[in-house]
This record gives C-alpha cells, structure tokens and sequence, in this order.
C-alpha cells in the first residue's frame, strides 16, 4: 500500500509535518490530496502512522499524523552491485527498497564505464530521492542501508569477512549473478538463519576472478 514518507527535515513538531517543493508537487499529483482526508503515512527511519492532510497550498502540503508504530524488519539480504548506467541503477535502487533488502553495496569495477561513475544519479541527494519514491510506492519507513566500496575485494575482506565471522559455522547463503558467465552459487546451510548475500556483477561482467571470488570467500 502506498504511504506519504515523511522525511525528519519536513516534521514541525510532534504530529505535523510541512512538505515543500518538488516534493509538495509530486505529492499532490500522485495521491490526489484533499484537504480533511485522511492518509497512511511512513515517518523516514521510524515507522508507519495515520496521518490527516491539513493543506494542500501551491507549493505546500501540511499534515497530521498519529505517533508511529514499528515498520517491519526488513529482509536480512545484502545486495552486492557493480556501478551500471543510471537508468539500471534507478532500477535496482527501486527494487532493493521495494523488496526488503537490508543493505545495498555499490562496487567499482574496471569494466564499468567511467561515465557510469560521473552520474548525478550516484550523489546523496539523488540517490535519497529514488529511495524515497520505492520506500513510498512500498509502503514502508525503513531504507536500506547504502555502502560503497572501491571494489569487490575491498567488500569481501571488510563487510563480508564481518559477516562471516558472525555466521559461525553454518555459513552465509552467498549467490553472484553475473553477465558474462553462468549463475555461480556458494554453500546454502539448510535451515540456515544467517545473512543472505546476492552480488551482482556489472553490465560488462566481473570478471572470471571476481566473479568467483564470492563463492570462494569463506
């Protein structure tokens, strides 16, 4: 179900929030405001709320909202991704957001293009707009965690030894989707309740190593 996401600069006091701008405008286009009506709202990092919209100005939207309760825990996947061109990347934010997953890595390849890395799409404020929009079209309060990485190695001998070391020894369900090879999956514990990590090689593929590095990690 679509919710109002409610970002912590907009929120006046406790139970208002003033959104402003662009924001204000998409608002109003996409949930078709009235004033009096009541809406579901998504406070950001916080948690899901009724809100009652207050009013709708020309560059303003005003609302109330009750105190929030717990959003669900989101899934405990981390998504490993090789940087991709901005439209693909916009897909792939959408879809972590829209699924659950936890935490979302982007990595650096020598096979991605360096015109990929010079996107508007990869500083904050964009990429907060995107994950607010699925978080929005979710339903949901809570974002996934970003990271970025220099490379996969620089992932694999931080975060993923991390993880690992947490896992014990039934092991972390690991699987890498790559473009120029066939699929690649690491030990799957049965039962197992450890962090799921997918890695997604970039459009050009990773790479014979890279690619299976992840597997071969722990």
């Amino acid at each position: 179900m679509n919710r109002i996401l409610i970002l912590p600069a907009e929120i006046l006091e406790t139970g208002r929030a003033r959104v402003r701008g662009e924001r204000a405008k998409r608002l109003r286009e996409e949930f078709r405001l009235v004033e009096g009506r009541g809406c579901p709202v998504a406070i950001f990092g916080r948690g899901l709320a009724e809100g009652t919209i207050e009013r709708v100005g020309p560059t303003e939207v005003v609302l109330g909202f009750s105190p929030p309760t717990a959003a669900p825990d989101r899934l405990d996947v981390e998504l490993v991704v090789g940087y991709a061109r901005p439209q693909i990347l916009k897909r792939v934010l959408l879809n972590a957001a829209l699924l659950g997953v936890s935490r979302l890595h982007l990595v650096r390849s020598v096979r991605v293009e360096k015109s990929y890395l010079r996107s508007n799409l990869l500083g904050m404020d964009r990429l907060l707009g995107e994950i607010t929009y699925a978080l929005e079209q979710a339903g949901d309060a809570r974002p996934p965690e970003l990271g970025f990485e220099d490379s996969l190695g620089d992932f694999l001998h931080g975060r993923f030894e991390q993880m690992m070391a947490l896992a014990g020894p039934e092991g972390l369900p690991r699987y890498v989707a790559d473009t120029a090879g066939a699929p690649r999956f690491g030990r799957v514990a049965p039962g197992g309740t450890g962090t799921a990590v997918l890695a997604i090689g970039p459009e050009g593929g990773g790479g014979a190593e890279r690619t299976g590095a992840v597997p071969r990690a722990g």
